[in-house]
């Protein structure tokens, strides 16, 4: 999708910050599109039965006072936790919307069983961060905070919080942090109603509107290139592994993906600050994206693209731990 099209946000006086009149006004347009229960508890339970692993529900946020549900969170882990091996976390929905949840599920029922039968590394999957934002089709919490620039200690986002709790409790009982994969989307909706929206909230004016990009038609992930490994080696192993079942993301006549300069093919190095992915200590990180509103793919390609990308995340970290 083209930068053209950007329009500006109906809520809020250009050029001034939100303040909770206009959060309100905000919050009181949202309307449910989806049920969390539906579409990720149920089946997460479902899949839980068959694959071996454990699943554990590490907290619950309620938005009952809003109009909302009471959110249980639940994260599937290895059923044999070996305090002598590493440990690899996996996070998706940190922006509901974004349904790098159901690419986690994938992973879970097609892959978890033969990872746990290595004894090689504990697993911790949290398929779903922010169920709110997954119902509403929305990147925020309902007090408009961003969970994925929240992920330090005074983000304000208690979804970020929880899952940043329930990761340090897990890795206080591993070897080590191996690896933590990020699972993100990147859509249409990215240019016509959340980046419009950022610019509103924060007081952003059109001097600005250079931040804005086309949506990259394709699969990326971000590295983060203030790690001491090889990011860019291990970043490389996942779009090699990834581009055998969807497409890659060109990058445009700039040399750039989403405003930066692409490293590889499919590839973004950038230090990582209050994002999911940047904030433990793992030895490898990296978030991944891909286009779902593409013509060139399906929603199922896509979640087994993600899937692909952790057992590629996985394999080249348990190569390369040493």
């Amino acid at each position: 999708m083209s930068a053209k099209q950007y329009t500006r946000y109906p809520i809020g006086t250009p050029g001034e910050p939100w303040g909770e009149e206009e959060r309100r006004q905000w919050l009181s347009g949202r309307r449910s599109v989806c049920d969390y229960f539906e579409t990720i508890v149920s089946p997460l339970h479902r899949i839980s039965q068959e694959v071996g692993g454990e699943l554990l529900q590490y907290g619950a946020i309620d938005y009952r006072p809003l109009g909302a549900a009471l959110y249980p969170l639940f994260a599937y882990r290895s059923a044999v936790w070996d305090e002598a091996l590493p440990m690899a976390a996996i996070t998706g929905g940190v922006h509901g919307y974004e349904l790098g949840s159901l690419g986690a599920l994938e992973f879970i029922s097609q892959h978890f069983r033969a990872f746990s039968a290595q004894k090689s590394v504990n697993l911790l999957i949290l398929p779903c961060v922010a169920p709110w934002g997954l119902e509403m089709c929305e990147r925020w919490t309902p007090l408009a905070v961003d969970p994925n620039r929240a992920f330090k200690p005074d983000g304000r986002s208690e979804e970020a919080a929880l899952a940043m709790k329930c990761i340090a409790e897990h890795r206080a009982r591993s070897k080590f942090l191996l690896l933590h994969m990020d699972l993100h989307e990147t859509t249409d909706t990215d240019n016509t109603e959340f980046t419009p929206a950022r610019f509103a909230r924060d007081g952003l004016t059109e001097d600005k509107y250079e931040e804005w990009y086309d949506i990259p038609d394709g699969f990326y992930i971000y590295g983060d290139s203030a790690r001491p490994k090889d990011q860019l080696a291990f970043s490389k192993h996942i779009i090699s592994a990834v581009e055998k079942v969807t497409h890659i993301a060109e990058a445009d006549e700039r040399g750039n993906i989403v405003g930066e300069p692409i490293s590889a093919p499919g590839v973004l190095l950038a230090p990582g600050e209050g994002t999911a992915d940047a904030h433990t200590d793992a030895m490898y990180v990296t978030t991944t994206e891909v286009y779902p509103d593409s013509k060139r793919t399906s929603r199922a390609e896509c979640n087994r693209a993600q899937a692909a990308s952790i057992v590629a995340g996985l394999e080249f970290a348990l190569a390369h731990q040493d």
